[in-house]
């Protein structure tokens, strides 16, 4: 059987080294008119350079015979000695034309004549007698002078001209030769590719339709058929093969998906279930205190205070108990409100508790795990304040930023060391207010920075939550 590959490679490697003698010639071509240009370009840069450095030494000479000053006589010696070099390294590039070597050799004789006239002036030597007259003859040879250097510009700037004019006669006559071989070269390679183009586009099509049917998941569509090239016998091969594992592997992603998603739905119950556990995480001891408050109004006759006391416990108890992960801001703050009204009515003049709430951007709902700070305010009382018999204080403060908002919880009580700060957190009998919360907050907004903790011996705590106007988990 035939091999289309190696028909294809024998006729490019024909074209190709074809077009490699082309372009190796071209590129000869190319250097040597750049090369050539190249040098043309500096020597014409140098010519510059030289009117620069002939400009700079008279003006070197006008400051000389102006302040008498031998600095400016040594400036100007060194660039006319710059100019005389300059030039005589052009001396070879200026042959190739009688107009620039007569301009070459008229201004190298009058800068040698004007610098022997500066010399005697600058010795006090006159050849005429009169220095005046000597330096108006300097400033005249001078202009005489920049003159025939832009001259000597100017007809090497046409010699160059004139060359490149040559050599890109040249060079177009030699594309033009050049491109005509190349497009008989591409021609027969036209011939050559739609006559193997020819031979493989049956199966082209075929190999297409059953692409298509494959993009329509109709996967009973007939093989494709084989041909006399044994490289496309490969592909068609390939492409039966592809629509039968695709048609496999369709049906191991689909039986995944449905696993992955059964998968998903089983971890957002496990997490809903864990964020309900911790919400029931109430402290038992402040119930029975509560109860027993409320018992002792009871038996004092104090009808209001025992029926207000009798409401928020039960306001506390019923949003503990509800089937939801989130309320409204606005609900927690009344919730907080009414514990704290029951614990200053258990602390009585021991500690006090004052709520501070700013809000800024309007009416933004907010939705937060239910007694989300009550536990913050609990764990003051029953850890930083428990030693404290007057002057106790906790300070809630809710304010509104851009994205969150932000509580602090802080208290005057004994602080903590380094070490308890480390195990405040951690979910162990008398302290799992915090942990709850911790964790609570993490299920909810799917964050780290929801809860941190400041703390000195002596000094107080500070707890810091953050309640996002965003949540990963839906709500009610």
């Amino acid at each position: 059987m035939r091999n289309l590959r190696t028909e294809v490679v024998t006729l490019y490697v024909v074209i190709a080294v074809l077009f490699l003698g082309s372009s190796l010639v071209d590129s000869y071509f190319d250097y040597n008119a750049f090369r050539r240009n190249g040098e043309l370009l500096k020597n014409y840069e140098t010519i510059n350079q030289a009117i620069v450095a002939y400009n700079q030494s008279s003006t070197a000479f006008r400051l000389f015979n102006r302040n008498k000053n031998k600095i400016f006589y040594t400036d100007y010696t060194q660039k006319y000695q710059e100019v005389t070099t300059l030039l005589s390294g052009l001396s070879q590039a200026f042959k190739e034309s009688e107009q620039t070597i007569l301009y070459y050799r008229i201004s190298t004789q009058m800068l040698e004549e004007r610098n022997t006239l500066i010399d005697a002036y600058v010795n006090l030597q006159s050849p005429t007698g009169s220095l005046s007259k000597d330096y108006e003859w300097i400033t005249l040879m001078g202009n005489y002078v920049n003159g025939f250097l832009n001259d000597l510009l100017s007809a090497y700037l046409d010699q160059i001209n004139k060359r490149n004019s040559q050599v890109l006669h040249q060079f177009n006559t030699f594309k033009t030769a050049a491109n005509v071989l190349k497009i008989g070269f591409l021609f027969i390679l036209a011939i050559g590719l739609e006559l193997m183009v020819r031979r493989s586009r049956q199966k082209m099509k075929e190999a297409s339709h059953v692409m298509q049917e494959i993009s329509k998941r109709n996967f009973s569509v007939e093989d494709i058929g084989t041909t006399v090239y044994t490289d496309i016998n490969e592909f068609i091969v390939t492409t039966n093969t592809m629509k039968h594992e695709i048609h496999t592997l369709i049906e191991q992603i689909e039986a995944f998906s449905q696993q992955k998603i059964e998968h998903e739905q089983q971890k957002r119950l496990l997490a809903e279930s864990r964020f309900k556990e911790l919400q029931l995480q109430i402290n038992p001891h402040f119930l029975f205190n509560t109860l027993s408050m409320i018992i002792r109004h009871i038996q004092s006759d104090d009808k209001q205070t025992s029926i207000r006391l009798v409401k928020e416990t039960s306001l506390l108890l019923r949003n503990s108990l509800r089937n939801t992960m989130t309320i409204s801001l606005d609900e927690e703050l009344e919730l907080l409100r009414s514990y704290i009204f029951i614990q200053q009515m258990l602390l009585g003049q021991r500690i006090s508790i004052i709520l501070d709430i700013r809000r800024a951007y309007g009416s933004t709902i907010v939705y937060v795990p239910p007694l989300v700070i009550q536990p913050i305010v609990e764990n003051a009382v029953l850890h930083g304040l428990k030693d404290v018999r007057e002057g106790g204080l906790i300070e809630i403060q809710v304010e509104e930023k851009q994205d969150y908002f932000a509580v602090t919880v802080s208290d005057n009580g004994k602080g903590m060391d380094d070490d308890e700060l480390n195990q405040a957190l951690l979910e162990r009998e008398g302290h799992v207010g915090l942990s709850s919360v911790h964790q609570r907050l993490m299920l909810l907004y799917q964050r780290e920075q929801v809860m941190a903790l400041e703390s000195e011996p002596g000094n107080g705590t500070r707890v810091h939550l953050r309640l996002y106007k965003e949540v990963a988990l839906s709500t009610p």
